[in-house]
């Protein structure tokens, strides 16, 4: 999985990384932002499942999201 190698480079479970997520704002913004919302979801739940037994992380977006280190917004209008 590619998001494996970056994942543990940043020690994702125990780190202080906090992922940024960005869509455009637009007609379909709710569906827009539901698909990424589980893009990433999907994303690091398979993470989880993919580390080793000894260091399997169970509920880690969850955690990340209590931390603050996950956050889905929209990108700023131009020239704000």
């Amino acid at each position: 999985m590619y998001f494996k190698t970056i994942f543990d480079s940043v020690n994702l479970y125990d780190g202080s990384v906090t992922l940024e997520f960005l869509y455009t704002r637009g007609e379909h913004e709710d569906s827009v932002r539901s698909s990424l919302n589980e893009s990433i979801r999907n994303v690091i739940s398979r993470y989880a499942q993919d580390v080793p037994e000894a260091d399997r992380r169970t509920d880690l977006l969850t955690k990340m999201e209590i931390e603050g280190r996950v956050t889905i917004s929209p990108l700023p209008e131009y020239g704000t």
